[in-house]
């Protein structure tokens, strides 16, 4: 099997993009059963992987309202 066999077509990915609010990760998370999602962000050379937020991150910061 390859890597690429494994693999999630990047079309197929579901992200959260920068600027973003914590509520609407925290919804978007709990709409979809995910404990995580990549976050990226819009650049003049196409989306850039910026890092993966979770739910535990975004329930430890409560008062952080920005991603």
């Amino acid at each position: 099997m390859k890597v690429a066999d494994a693999m999630t077509p990047r079309a197929d990915v579901i992200t959260v993009s920068l600027p973003g609010t914590r509520d609407d990760v925290l919804e978007y998370l709990q709409e979809r059963s995910f404990s995580s999602v990549p976050v990226v962000k819009e650049t003049e050379d196409g989306e850039r992987y910026r890092g993966l937020v979770s739910r535990e991150d975004l329930i430890k910061r409560p008062n952080e309202d920005q991603l």
